[in-house]
């Protein structure tokens, strides 16, 4: 099996579940739209389990304000947990007057810090966020090692043809990377016209790498609806979220907005419409992958202004203060969820009470609910946390686990990452799902995989 990267996802270890929808749907359930202090561009999950979201130097957009030092260099933000916006707690709008941090290149690093790389602003300063540049790098790429050890990255967009670049950074090659939709060109502003987006997808597989090999690229259907500005969200056990995007490009609008989510299953090629969601998530929203298996997806429309107070000029209704949170159909009909009951280790990370794990360890998970010992029992995986801008996370990773032995509930499961896997397996902070046969899966567990 491989480990498998996507393109456009803590706490303590036993967090509280959510409790389920009320509504039963084998469509996948949406959460009511609910407000947010600001409209988010940016956004990362944390190592202990909170989502960091932020926009520009206003709370709706962003200026360039190279002249003005003292209300340009400043970017906006909010840190709050998912219970948090579901319950429609407080969540405060806070500010960092260091840059201003629109446009931002962004990665989850492996001690759990979080890089921002560039953004709008001229000036560079450093504070409790990890800033430095002033270019976006709208690029999709996924590193490797060379067949000698070399350290090289794969680059697979957003342009049509293919790069291998020679690089300094080791960090993991994605066995397989799911790219869809897009379109000829990124648009433009204030276009009567906008421009037609596709609705293809590719499958692009690295051949016998770390060893030597080549890069494969195989096209897997068309999407139910095409679009471009979305996102791809992998799921625990393998399918992949498509939320959001447009079927023709008008920047900071609306229009043309794709509802409908659908889910690509990579087993049977296959391409499902999902229940709608109520606002439009275009040009400058996100979706990322939660503790709870389910997909926290907000913002939209963000355009330079001075936009602050939802609904209040210069704000536009385009500008979305606010969010939903999507149950997917192995979660949404009333399914008993299997719960993690302890992980082995005896070293804890940094943060959010994680365990690490060595990239060669053995690792010893007990769980209720995966029908016994000895029997099928519960899956387990490794998804990394990640973080996105613009409809780019290349931090997303799936790494199924190969189990050892079966101990059951009373004794847990002992398994490993597979060793074809080793090479391509980034350090960082990961959820730990146990999956149901039924396709169920836990409230992730935290690991810290340390290479």
């Amino acid at each position: 099996m491989k480990a498998v990267s996507l393109l456009p996802a803590c706490a303590a270890l036993f967090g509280a579940a959510i409790a389920a929808p009320v509504r039963l749907n084998a469509d996948g359930v949406w959460s009511n739209v609910l407000p947010l202090p600001l409209s988010p561009i940016s956004g990362a999950v944390t190592p202990t389990g909170e989502l960091l979201m932020w926009s520009g130097n206003s709370p709706g957009g962003w200026l360039y304000n190279d002249a003005d030092k003292q209300n340009g260099d400043r970017t906006y933000y909010s840190v709050f947990s998912l219970d948090t916006f579901l319950g429609q707690q407080p969540i405060q709008l806070q500010t960092t007057n260091t840059v201003e941090m629109f446009c931002p290149g962004t990665s989850n690093l492996p001690d759990g810090t979080i890089l921002v790389n560039g953004g709008s602003s001229v000036l560079v300063q450093t504070d409790s966020w990890l800033s430095f540049g002033m270019s976006f790098n709208a690029n999709l790429k996924f590193p490797y090692a060379g067949p000698n050890g070399e350290e090289k990255v794969f680059h697979a967009g957003p342009v049509k043809n293919l790069h291998d670049i020679s690089v300094t950074k080791n960090m993991y090659s994605p066995g397989r990377v799911f790219k869809a939709g897009g379109a000829t060109a990124y648009g433009e502003l204030n276009s009567g016209v906008g421009m037609a987006t596709r609705a293809q997808a590719y499958t692009i597989t690295f051949k016998d790498l770390p060893t030597g090999g080549r890069v494969v690229v195989k096209a897997s259907g068309n999407m139910n609806r095409a679009r471009a500005f979305g996102h791809a969200v992998v799921l625990p056990g393998g399918k992949i979220l498509l939320v959001g995007g447009k079927t023709n490009l008008h920047l900071f609008e609306d229009t043309n907005g794709v509802l409908e989510p659908e889910i690509y299953d990579p087993t049977t090629g296959t391409f499902t419409l999902l229940a709608p969601m109520n606002v439009a998530r275009n040009y400058h929203s996100l979706a990322l992958l939660t503790k709870y298996g389910n997909v926290f997806v907000a913002g939209g429309g963000a355009y330079p202004n001075s936009c602050s107070v939802a609904g209040q000029a210069p704000c536009t209704a385009n500008v979305h203060f606010n969010g939903q949170v999507f149950t997917p159909p192995y979660l949404s009909q009333g399914q008993v969820r299997p719960a993690i009951v302890t992980v082995s280790g005896t070293t804890n990370a940094q943060y959010g009470g994680a365990k690490v794990l060595h990239i060669n360890d053995i690792l010893t998970v007990k769980a209720n609910g995966c029908g016994g010992g000895g029997g099928a029992g519960c899956t387990y995986e490794l998804l990394r946390i990640a973080s996105e801008t613009h409809s780019v996370n290349n931090d997303q990773l799936r790494v199924p686990l190969q189990i050892n032995t079966r101990g059951g509930a009373a004794n847990g499961d002992t398994m490993a990452i597979f060793a074809a896997d080793k090479a391509f397996v980034m350090a960082g902070y990961y959820y730990l799902f146990a999956i149901a046969p039924n396709g169920t899966p836990s409230v992730a567990a935290t690991v810290q995989v340390i290479r």
